[in-house]
């Protein structure tokens, strides 16, 4: 019952640590150390990141959560989560947000010499900023789904598939369709094989489905660790599309 899920009853008493806790212990059981950012919880996500790092600012536009890296290049990650959710959202925030810093490092690391700062220079930045909204999304998800009960594999059938489907077809993004296929891959351990098959083919009826569901595949092959030797062929699969 509700009332016995420490998560929904931090929800409810807004109790934000025990919420941010609850989602650092979810990343440990998925392997995904704390990277030892600084989360704040905020009003205003994009005022506070602009006094961060002004060239993150995105806009007006409200956001659930963001990840900052530091300026100057020693200081610390901050990971922003709105303070004005209370629902099942906030833990996806959290662990999105986590999983976006942790391939942020982990992609410094081994190309950048540990300089998060020019990664958006690098020739692979655009596979691995989708590798890795694909991997946040997926697991946010999936921590959310813990917990919330009402997102379960029918009501993601009944109303998020007709949903996606008429998305994939009113001129979509690349990143809308990274997002898409990530919805599909938090819940693919609830289906099989074939009704993953089937789901794909419904949303994306009318795309060249080889590669739709290579790019699945190769986003999805490596999804237990962060493994970026298949960024090259994301970036040319997405080029295909």
């Amino acid at each position: 019952m509700a009332k016995e899920d420490p998560f929904t009853s931090a929800v409810l008493s807004k109790d934000l640590r025990t919420i941010e806790q609850l989602a650092k212990e979810y990343l440990q059981s998925k392997d995904v150390m704390d990277p030892g950012a600084v989360i704040g919880f905020v009003d205003d996500v994009n005022g506070r990141a602009k006094q961060l790092r002004p060239i993150d600012a995105l806009g007006n536009k409200p956001l659930n959560g963001k990840m900052v890296l530091p300026d100057p290049p020693t200081g610390k990650y901050h990971i922003l989560i709105n303070s004005k959710i209370v629902s099942y959202d906030i833990l996806e925030t959290i662990v999105h947000e986590f999983i976006h810093l942790f391939d942020y490092l982990s992609f410094a690391d081994r190309h950048c010499n540990g300089d998060c700062l020019s990664i958006e220079h690098h020739l692979l930045f655009r596979p691995f900023y989708f590798y890795s909204e694909f991997r946040a999304k997926s697991y946010g998800l999936q921590g959310r789904m813990k917990h919330d009960c009402t997102d379960n594999i029918q009501f993601f059938k009944d109303r998020l598939v007709p949903y996606f489907k008429e998305k994939m077809h009113s001129g979509p993004s690349e990143y809308d369709l990274i997002r898409t296929l990530a919805e599909i891959h938090a819940r693919s351990e609830l289906m099989t094989e074939r009704e993953i098959s089937n789901i794909i083919q419904t949303i994306f009826q009318g795309y060249n489905l080889n590669i739709i569901n290579g790019l699945f595949t190769y986003l999805s092959n490596p999804f237990g660790y962060y493994d970026d030797s298949l960024l090259p062929t994301i970036d040319s699969t997405l080029s295909d599309l």
